[in-house]
């Protein structure tokens, strides 16, 4: 059985072959089945993936995995030259399935135009149908509106992308117009699959046809590893966050509580994987980035207004074994976020072992157990997180508890034999509907 997975990054298994240096912006999930599947007799994988700097199509085979590398003509908009290449790609290898990973982009819509919906799966991951509503995540409205002459340029001139997605009204019109995609493609679509109450609602909603796959995810090979947490070893008062790229990552609420924190625990740290909005990069592009960067600037106002230039630290791009040694260091994982459907930043933590804090959004009740696998607490609710902070730093016996019982859960969630298993018996399935109907 051959399956084309058509995904928006490009996978750490290429990126040596194609001289690409390897990031760390997510997809953990993707690197994980797809070190199973490549490792399972019966199937032949095949990785179709979208690039700005290649011309046409580019094909080649890394361990035993076709890839394609497509010119991508439009990142965040429907185009019908993206749609001939991939209709092109596929011709060529001929899958019987063709796994999409999101629905975020319009990849997903030009795929099911090109190929039809007979053999096409879906996975579904961010939702920008349900996360739209809360894209500015209680950000102060004089931050969420253009207020420079830069701002309304920048909104508005193609030529400024860089500067765009730093806007955050300009953010949330991109997931407008992206949704219209989303929302199209799962009408068309007639296989779906997710892990979540929340998608699942999602998916019947939109589509009472479609047909719901439920599908856990394999996370990074590092996080399955010994050594675990240990409370001996973590850092005390230490609390890392895993995203502050954007508003719904909820960065900004735990900054706003940060203050009370400080009285009580005056040798706190926060650590924060991501860019620093203090880094200026150099000559005018660092400045146009400083004048623009909405969400810079209010992160910037708290760190700043709250005197906390020595309690956060900004650590940058982490790579699979950076990001583990930051879990192990922390005292708590917290995952402040406005909204999410099954972050794989909360499953690594689980596995670890790390005591997690959660707010109660999207799915993410779905994958840990309110007191006795971590803390939840609603999103805008600053009382119950800083509580949820103290319960964890002032009991470490509750702390190991709870960090052994999630990981418990989140080896069962996260098994990947099980998941390849699963995986496999989905495209089997609908390998086999559409060799019936031929």
């Amino acid at each position: 059985m051959k399956v084309l997975w058509v995904i928006n990054r490009i996978l750490p298994l290429f990126c040596k072959k194609l001289g690409i240096k390897e990031t760390n912006y997510g997809g953990g999930w993707l690197t994980g089945l797809s070190d199973s599947l490549r490792r399972t007799e019966g199937i032949k994988l095949g990785v179709c993936m979208p690039s700005t700097t290649t011309e046409d199509i580019l094909r080649g085979e890394v361990q035993g995995v076709d890839y394609y590398l497509y010119q991508d003509h439009g990142w965040n908009r429907y185009c019908n030259e993206n749609k001939e290449l991939l209709e092109r790609v596929v011709n060529d290898f001929q899958p019987d399935v063709v796994h999409v990973f999101g629905t975020e982009y319009p990849r997903t819509l030009e795929v099911l135009d090109a190929v039809g919906s007979e053999r096409v799966l879906i996975s579904l991951t961010g939702i920008l149908t349900e996360y739209y509503a809360m894209y500015e995540a209680g950000v102060q409205e004089k931050y969420t509106k253009k207020h420079t002459i830069l701002q309304f340029i920048a909104s508005r001139h193609r030529k400024l992308f860089f500067l765009q997605n730093r806007l955050i009204t300009y953010g949330k019109h991109d997931f407008e117009r992206r949704m219209r995609y989303e929302l199209a493609s799962m009408k068309k679509a007639k296989y779906v699959t997710g892990r979540t109450s929340f998608d699942h609602n999602f998916a019947k909603r939109i589509n009472p046809d479609i047909r719901y796959f439920f599908c856990n995810e394999s996370l990074r090979k590092a996080f399955y590893e010994e050594p675990k947490w240990q409370y001996d070893n973590c850092d005390k008062y230490t609390i890392f966050i895993s995203n502050a790229g954007y508003p719904i990552k909820g960065f900004h609420k735990l900054l706003e509580a940060t203050p009370k924190l400080l009285k009580k625990y005056p040798k706190l740290k926060i650590r924060v994987a991501g860019n620093s909005p203090f880094v200026q990069t150099k000559g005018l592009k660092g400045w146009l980035i400083q004048v623009t960067d909405e969400y810079g600037q209010y992160l910037r106002h708290l760190i700043n207004n709250n005197d906390l230039l020595t309690v956060v630290e900004f650590l940058g791009n982490l790579d699979e074994e950076k990001m583990k040694a930051e879990f192990l260091r922390a005292n708590v994982f917290l995952l402040p976020s406005a909204i999410e459907n099954s972050p794989n930043s909360l499953g690594e933590a689980m596995l670890l072992k790390t005591p997690c804090i959660a707010s109660n959004v999207g799915g993410v009740a779905d994958m840990l157990v309110d007191g006795e696998e971590g803390l939840l607490y609603s999103f805008d609710d600053m009382q119950a997180l800083t509580d949820a902070i103290e319960t964890v730093f002032d009991n470490p016996d509750l702390a190991v508890k709870i960090g052994n019982a999630a990981s418990l859960h989140a080896a069962r969630t996260h098994c990947v034999s099980t998941n390849n298993d699963t995986m496999m018996k989905i495209y089997q399935e609908i390998a086999s509907s559409n060799e019936k109907e031929r």
